[in-house]
């Protein structure tokens, strides 16, 4: 199903959200509600065949902060892992917020396949490690992928 928010600058399937919209305001460090499987192995980005690897040269990770105390530090991390329970985190792109607002991070298909290495599977997800003395923010993330055609 395409979901298409009036925030979303890119169409994106449901299946793509990392940190849906409707996700709570975290307090203290977590990772995004989803993770994204990857299987550069039998020539798609993802397990179940959906989106090809050979035509797609990147994901845009988009980031909305939609509340943020001040009372905080947080950093939100792309990373990627060859294991679901990202025993070794590979981080490819961060973003340190301070406001309300949107981010594009951009992370190559290179990127990532240097990251997995030789098997060339594994997950992506957005990390939000938190600090200060009451931390609390609500935000939500998506993959939304760039073609090369």
């Amino acid at each position: 199903m395409t979901v298409r928010s009036a925030f979303n600058r890119f169409p994106l399937d449901a299946l793509l959200w990392l940190q849906p919209d409707t996700a709570p305001v975290i307090t203290a460090t977590a990772a995004s509600a989803n993770s994204y499987p990857i299987d550069f192995s039998v020539g798609y980005w993802n397990t179940d065949g959906g989106v090809d690897a050979a035509t797609l040269l990147e994901f845009a990770v988009e980031v909305i902060v939609n509340t943020i105390a001040t009372t905080g530090t947080y950093s939100l991390a792309v990373q990627v892992a060859p294991d679901a329970a990202f025993t070794v985190p590979v981080v490819l792109a961060t973003v340190a917020p301070t406001a309300t607002g949107r981010t594009t991070l951009v992370v190559s298909r290179e990127a990532i396949a240097a990251a997995l290495g030789a098997n060339q599977t594994g997950f992506l997800r957005v990390y939000a490690p938190l600090g200060g003395t009451t931390p609390s923010i609500a935000y939500e993330s998506y993959l939304a992928p760039l073609s090369g055609d």
